[in-house]
């Protein structure tokens, strides 16, 4: 039965991806800033990478997986959201918090990659989990901005205010879970498989949101967010 329900999960969670990614495609053309079409691409190579990871997953190539996923693809995702919202934020304050937040992510990942090098652990908690902790405060700080902006009147039209809500309920959710990832998953299998449920769940819930804002934000004739 657990089993059967994470499968479920896992085919559930391609296809709020795949929804997100022809959402995207197909507003593609009444999308008149950039930085939404940055975003549309950012999905597709998400997509394309959790293709990649499935199958390999799934294969005599789990440690290759492995290193895709902690190395490549993770890191990635966290630079990208960095580069994202330090477009929107206001201020030269707030921008440089993202940027130091951005160089130290990638600091944190290079030397967990290194003096892990060669160690046995499925995921890498320490790195994911600073990204995370930063991307948090960055959302946060655009939220602040965004809600004492004249824009909240409009926030169903702005794209980044779908993508802000999104990532934050499903980072914040998953926090615990990416936290303890490889103590629960080697000790407490019951705790970790409940965890992993509940991340597939705001995964869903993340993609489906990116693609309700691309069609609700372009249908109204997207206007772009600058604070």
């Amino acid at each position: 039965m657990l089993k059967e329900r994470m499968q479920l999960l896992e085919k559930l969670l391609f296809f709020s991806e795949f929804i997100a990614l022809i959402a995207g495609l197909t507003s593609w053309k009444t999308i008149s800033d950039k930085k939404v079409k940055a975003f549309v691409l950012y999905i597709a190579v998400i997509v394309i990478s959790e293709q990649i990871g499935y199958y390999l997953g799934r294969s005599n190539y789990r440690y290759v997986n492995m290193m895709f996923m902690n190395y490549l693809v993770i890191p990635l995702e966290f630079i990208f959201l960095y580069v994202f919202f330090y477009m929107h934020l206001q201020g030269r304050m707030a921008k440089n918090i993202c940027l130091f937040f951005s160089v130290t992510s990638i600091l944190v990942s290079i030397l967990e990659f290194t003096l892990l090098k060669g160690s046995k652990y499925i995921f890498s908690s320490l790195s994911y989990v600073v990204s995370d902790f930063f991307l948090l405060i960055i959302l946060m700080i655009f939220l602040w901005q965004f809600i004492n902006s004249d824009k909240l009147l409009n926030y169903h039209r702005h794209f980044v205010f779908w993508v802000s809500i999104a990532l934050l309920v499903f980072y914040l959710g998953t926090f615990p879970l990416y936290t303890f990832y490889n103590f629960l998953y080697k000790e407490h299998e019951v705790s970790f498989n409940l965890y992993w449920q509940i991340m597939m769940c705001l995964n869903i819930f993340m993609y489906l949101s990116f693609a309700a804002g691309l069609i609700w934000t372009n249908r109204r004739k997207y206007q772009s967010l600058s604070l």
